[in-house]
């Protein structure tokens, strides 16, 4: 072992921390390599950033007795509690090392992550990620972080169900991920000093702000549309998510410039209109978001509206998302048409289209059933006016065959006149019958030839 220099020496010493990472650090298992020998030790010691090592604190874990006899190492709070209960002096030791500590991420009741964030009085030079979470929200205890708290080189943030002290971010310029999430109405912020905030944060790239409930409540809401002098710019965020009432995005929105957004997932609750004139615009200034693939998904819980795939890595082509939470058929079928003629502009360059009901069930529910028409269908395809390929899940491709037997012949000729490919999941039994009324109305579109394909549901054994 006397003949490897020291880099041959880290190299063995990283392909054995990949052996068990799990145990690298919670289990110590590094000592058991410092243990060898003086040379090792130093190496080991010298390396910590190198080979990831920290002292990781977990309940009770390192007994407080053992903590003597280790290096003095970067400390890694990782504490999740049940009830509250638990032994809590490991954590509040480590807690008052604040020079040390690398990350913080802490899961528990109000009560006792309150006694926890009154200790962070102090600065954190070396905190990098910090993540707190209260398990009992509804105890109307609301834990922040006192305002001499201080991490300047602190790149990750998540708050769950905590005030957010948005005057943090000012001393926090390194802020790469930021999730504010389950903001409660005593946490409520608005989108102004939001904006404001986030422009003291240049290098941010993952931004997530999620609201309990839907705030500021319907008489509030004009307030939230002064329009600012300025955008602010937010010049490398890469992700955006947000939950929220409309009103309240509309005016972030209104606010900032993202060049370099490639995610963007809305999650909206039910409103009785959607007017979304910002989302617009920023969608269609952003070069990242625009998709030609979408699609419309029914569930039993709400709808949504989706540019791209989910599925997609985030270096992958842009994907955006917007989900409305509502259960009624006929507020979904509102709040779908609303929507699809408020996205009307970025709609309209979609050039493949899938629409489908999304539940583990074989047929829709009977609330479902004879709850589109004519005016439905129209309301959800007049914006993909250049879609050459519609695909129509099982069951709503039978609710489509209904409604071009009963009221409009001519639906899908006049509102997707460049279609090409019409591809309908339909059940063995319908197959026949409704597969001849949608290929008599896809032949009606003149001077051009249109590919019906008939597919049989996930659950069908056969396709054909």
């Amino acid at each position: 072992m006397h003949m490897l220099n020291g880099d041959a020496l880290l190299e063995i010493f990283h392909h054995y921390r990949l052996d068990d990472e799990q145990g690298w650090n919670n289990q110590l298992r590094w000592c058991k390599l410092s243990h060898v020998c003086r040379r090792w030790r130093k190496i080991i010691h010298q390396s910590s950033f190198h080979l990831n090592i920290h002292i990781p604190f977990m309940h009770d874990t390192p007994p407080l007795d053992k903590l003597p006899h280790l290096p003095t190492l970067p400390l890694v709070i990782d504490y999740q509690s049940g009830d509250g209960a638990e032994d809590t002096s490991g954590v509040l030791h480590a807690i008052r090392q604040s020079d040390r500590i690398h990350r913080i991420v802490i899961q528990a009741p109000s009560m006792t992550l309150y006694k926890l964030i009154m200790l962070m009085d102090k600065s954190f030079p070396r905190l990098e990620v910090l993540s707190l979470s209260s398990t009992t929200p509804e105890e109307n205890t609301w834990p922040t972080l006192p305002r001499t708290f201080l991490a300047p080189n602190l790149r990750h943030l998540a708050f769950h169900s905590i005030c957010p002290p948005l005057l943090f971010l000012s001393f926090t310029p390194s802020l790469v991920t930021l999730e504010l999430i389950q903001i409660q109405a005593p946490s409520y912020f608005t989108p102004e000093d939001l904006v404001t905030q986030l422009g003291l944060t240049p290098q941010l790239e993952e931004l997530s702000i999620a609201f309990s409930t839907p705030l500021p409540r319907p008489n509030a809401e004009g307030e939230l549309f002064y329009e600012p002098i300025t955008p602010t710019t937010l010049p490398v965020l890469k992700r955006l998510v947000f939950r929220g009432i409309s009103a309240y995005l509309e005016s972030v929105l209104s606010r900032i410039q993202a060049p370099l957004l490639k995610r963007f997932n809305i999650t909206l609750f039910n409103d009785l209109a959607f007017t979304l004139p910002h989302t617009t615009q920023f969608i269609s200034t952003t070069e990242g978001l625009r998709h030609p693939v979408s699609s419309v998904i029914f569930t039993a819980d709400g709808i949504s509206f989706i540019l791209g795939s989910r599925n997609e890595s985030s270096d992958g082509p842009g994907t955006f998302s917007l989900d409305v939470s509502c259960q009624q058929i006929d507020w979904q079928i509102d709040a779908a048409t609303q929507i699809c003629g408020a996205l009307a502009p970025i709609l309209s360059i979609a050039e493949q289209l899938t629409i489908h009901y999304h539940e583990h069930e074989e047929s829709l529910p009977c609330a479902w059933q004879d709850a589109f028409d004519g005016l439905s269908w129209r309301g959800l395809l007049e914006p993909f006016k250049k879609v050459k390929t519609l695909h129509m899940g099982y069951p709503l491709a039978s609710e489509l065959s209904s409604t071009l037997e009963s009221d409009d012949a001519g639906l899908i000729s006049k509102l997707l006149p460049e279609l090409l490919v019409l591809e309908v999941q339909l059940e063995i039994r319908h197959a026949s019958s409704k597969a001849y009324t949608i290929s008599t109305e896809v032949h009606r579109l003149a001077g051009r030839p249109v590919r019906l394909l008939i597919t049989m549901p996930p659950t069908t054994p056969s396709t054909h």
